[in-house]
């Protein structure tokens, strides 16, 4: 019973290097019925949405126009960059109260849409996911997508998953939208 973390991270289109925001959509298996109901997985998706103190200014535009303001699946939170790295700790690590074994953990699943980039913006917030012991398995909702010939960009997939996408380019809006894409397509 994993806890899939869907994430998403945003960057300045004009310096990639600074990361502006971060999305986290977390879906806990072990509290779902089964057999399963996707509904009832969409409903039961928690999300956080970062924005990193000092760069509000940094605002996409151009190729992909942002809306850090828009988060629709709960409260924003700004915080300065060097709390990042303890805020992905604390995700990634929940006890494992089912197991005997005296700081036993959850397993996490990672998922996202290109999740290469994302897990390169997270570097760059100097948090190395890839060494975290708890998550034992990647899942790209892109390379998925592809598997099921369905579109690549997260906007046509969503929407060819029957989900209605509002306000993307958002950190915290993309990582729930990566989340449902996964739900519909298992």
């Amino acid at each position: 019973d994993p806890i899939f973390l869907a994430v998403d991270a945003e960057a300045w289109e004009r310096n990639t290097s600074k990361v502006t925001e971060i999305g986290i959509a977390a879906l806990d298996t072990r509290f779902l019925s089964r057999p399963t109901d996707r509904m009832e997985w969409i409903r039961s998706i928690d999300a956080h949405h970062f924005t990193i103190r000092g760069r509000a200014k940094y605002i996409n535009k151009r190729f992909a126009p942002g809306c850090p303001e828009k988060f629709m699946f709960g409260t924003s939170e700004t915080r300065p960059i060097k709390e990042m790295p303890g805020i992905f700790k604390k995700l990634f690590t929940a006890p494992d109260e089912t197991k005997k074994t005296k700081g036993a953990l959850r397993n996490f699943i990672l998922v996202g849409h290109d999740l290469k980039e994302d897990i390169r913006y997270m570097k760059r917030l100097d948090y190395d996911v890839t060494s975290e012991k708890s998550v034992v398995l990647n899942m790209d909702t892109q390379t998925v997508a592809k598997e099921l010939s369905l579109p690549l960009g997260l906007e046509k997939l969503v929407t060819a998953l029957d989900i209605v996408p509002k306000y993307l380019h958002n950190a915290g809006n993309d990582a729930v939208y990566t989340m449902q894409a996964m739900v519909c397509m298992a």
